[in-house]
């Protein structure tokens, strides 16, 4: 659906002024497409849930603080379901975790440091870590916290 679809979506939702007129002239809504199920229809097009009956009582994007994030940090919470996850923690300085410790088992807190921007080079992905962790049957039983990247895959 993508930005197409929420465009179409969100005037109907009373979330945007689309009287407003654009610097280049005209109003933002001006050229979009009434496109069947995108907001209005209930049948298997519907895509964007209500407002009022979302998929999730929670957004994935929580803002952290406390000893996790002294000066507090922005989080995006992916892949785990529910909100309280109690394990043993294994702390690793480096994305490469060995299997021996993804094969500890169920209720293992893996905390992966100094991945971010300034742990580089540059940006590193953290793919693999998880990757593994889902390979040897673990994906709901532990959990991964990082400070690295996770681009969705």
């Amino acid at each position: 659906m993508g930005a197409t679809g929420m465009s179409y979506s969100l005037p109907s939702r009373d979330l945007i002024n689309n009287s407003v007129a654009l610097a280049a002239g005209g109003h933002w809504l001006d050229d979009m497409v009434d496109v069947l199920g995108y907001d209005n229809d209930q049948g298997i097009c519907r895509v964007i849930h209500p407002i009022l009956s979302p998929i999730k009582p929670t957004g994935h994007i929580w803002i952290l603080k406390g000893n996790l994030a002294p000066g507090g940090a922005v989080a995006k919470i992916t892949g785990k379901e529910g909100l309280h996850f109690q394990g043993k923690a294994c702390v690793f300085e480096t994305k490469a975790i060995e299997t021996r410790f993804i094969l500890k088992g169920p209720k293992t807190v893996f905390v992966l440091c100094g991945m971010g921007p300034v742990g580089g080079p540059g940006m590193p992905e953290m793919l693999k870590p998880t990757s593994t962790i889902m390979g040897v049957g673990l994906g709901n039983d532990v959990t991964c916290l990082t400070n690295g990247q996770f681009s969705g895959g």
